[in-house]
């Protein structure tokens, strides 16, 4: 069966989401491993979710950038040295 000009959607949709069955992981396995072209497919719906459903919101971005910084902080003036600050 020629699949390189369909994908699953549904399948990859509730895979991406979490509510993928172990059944419907196996299809999708199979699918995107039988060629490169499938492969790639998934690869760039995978991307764009992952631009549209970041893992975790700006604020709980900068609540985490800030936390490391006061982390460094407190334990640069306990140990009284120069605090290592990357970005």
């Amino acid at each position: 069966m020629a699949d390189k000009e369909f994908y699953y959607p549904d399948l990859i949709s509730a895979y991406l989401q979490g509510n993928a069955t172990a059944a419907q992981k196996d299809k999708l396995y199979e699918w995107a491993s039988a060629n490169e072209d499938n492969y790639k497919t998934f690869l760039q719906i995978k991307n764009l979710w992952e631009i549209e459903h970041p893992a975790f919101s700006e604020a709980a971005v900068e609540e985490m950038k800030n936390s490391d910084k006061i982390r460094v902080l407190s334990s640069c003036r306990s140990a009284k040295r120069k605090p290592r600050i990357s970005f």
